[in-house]
């Protein structure tokens, strides 16, 4: 199989912050602040994570201790770092370093929440009743702690490298008599992982037999990720299954104009800001894509420009990395069904609690209404999840929707 060229002039997250935050006082405190927490608040955490459990099963001088925290920081401070200068720099085997970099860091991502628990109950504790909790105590709570763990680990791992799928059927009086079949993936991540899930995906969706493949961004992850990366998308090419496909923030970081090239290579059509309609038998529906934006004003003004080209009678399906913008779609009375991904519903506990902070709908389906106008917002948790092969929220999911006639 051909390898593409890679356009590395534009591609990347340090060309895309190069280009976004040059000579901009705004922009380089935000580089800066983002390089410091990655490179080590991330790696303080970690260190920490791996220093209380083993000072609460073993005793150990203060000198020790401290030994033992500032090597725990130094290990994960040069792992984590392999990360954060993969996504600077274009290297293959840092790519495939990083990917193994990344599971490791899962170890102490699943202990940090219950170290922490730990060390608030010993402060209550002592301002309760005026004394450290006695050695036997703590080494109950290390023990508890890394058997958590393991069997968090063990869950994560398995959840990481399975996928599932999930149906459901959406009624229509907008289809003739048929039905339409349709497969929505999300947040592949091709290239934070490089594991055999993209083709398992691949496999599951083609038994499924569906009438077209959509994808709500996050394909691509990293600008070290080669074309023969996607090889199995090449089974959807020789079955004559269409795929759609709409950009999300990691493709644009790993470079919109590579990431058009490898889907222009294997047919995925790259709906930008645009509308399209596609005949099935003798249904018709409407597909609209809008490239991922972090603000509403930005989505509004891309729908307002584009809804003139959305025909009112034919069923439309809007696609958008974010769950975001769908009041502006129910209102205009336009969109029936609308998809998105990005969230992963926090992928790692205890951050799918925390997500939905920031995205009221995180995932799963919800029916948003403006009076007599209607949609249904459905939030993808992601394929093949981002970065490791782990997650301890949500599944790995192939979702498939069945739109059927209502008449």
């Amino acid at each position: 199989m051909m390898e593409l060229p890679h356009i590395k002039s534009n591609s990347g997250r340090y060309a895309l912050m190069k280009q976004k935050y040059s000579n901009k006082n705004k922009g380089r405190i935000t580089v800066v602040s983002s390089f410091i927490f990655f490179s080590f608040i991330i790696p303080l955490a970690f260190g920490y994570a791996i220093w209380r459990p083993m000072t609460l099963l073993w005793t150990f001088t203060l000198k020790q201790s401290s030994h033992i925290f500032w090597i725990s920081f130094c290990c994960c401070w040069i792992l984590f770092n392999i990360k954060v200068f993969e996504e600077l720099i274009y290297s293959r085997k840092l790519l495939v370093i990083s990917n193994i970099v990344l599971d490791i860091c899962m170890i102490p991502t699943t202990i940090l929440p219950f170290a922490l628990s730990y060390d608030i109950f010993q402060i209550m504790h002592k301002l309760l009743f005026g004394s450290s909790l006695v050695f036997k105590t703590r080494k109950i709570w290390g023990f508890c702690i890394l058997t958590i763990s393991f069997i968090l680990n063990n869950i994560g791992f398995y959840r990481g490298t399975h996928i599932s799928t999930i149906h459901y059927t959406i009624k229509t009086k907008k289809l003739k008599h048929s039905k339409i079949r349709i497969a929505h993936i999300s947040d592949i991540h091709i290239g934070s992982r490089l594991d055999k899930l993209p083709q398992k995906m691949v496999n599951k969706i083609i038994e499924e037999n569906p009438d077209l493949v959509v994808i709500t961004g996050d394909l691509i992850d990293s600008h070290n990720v080669i074309s023969t990366d996607l090889a199995s998308f090449n089974a959807f090419k020789e079955r004559n299954i269409p795929i759609y496909y709409t950009i999300g923030n990691h493709d644009i970081m790993a470079g919109e104009e590579y990431v058009s090239s490898i889907l222009e290579y294997y047919g995925i059509i790259y709906l930008k800001n645009q509308v399209t309609q596609i005949t099935i038998g003798d249904e018709t529906i409407q597909l609209v894509g809008i490239d991922d934006v972090q603000s509403i004003t930005k989505y509004n003004e891309i729908f307002n420009s584009i809804t003139p080209s959305i025909h009112n009678n034919i069923y439309t399906i809007l696609l958008h990395h974010r769950p975001q913008g769908y009041k502006t779609s129910v209102q205009s009375g336009q969109i029936d069904l609308q998809l998105a991904g990005h969230t992963h519903d926090g992928q790692v506990f205890p951050f799918n609690y925390i997500v939905p902070l920031f995205h009221s709908k995180s995932y799963g389906m919800y029916h948003i209404k403006d009076t007599s106008k209607e949609l249904i917002l459905y939030t993808h948790p992601g394929s093949c999840a981002w970065g490791p092969h782990f997650r301890t929220a949500a599944k790995n999911l192939i979702t498939i929707f069945s739109i059927e006639s209502s008449n």
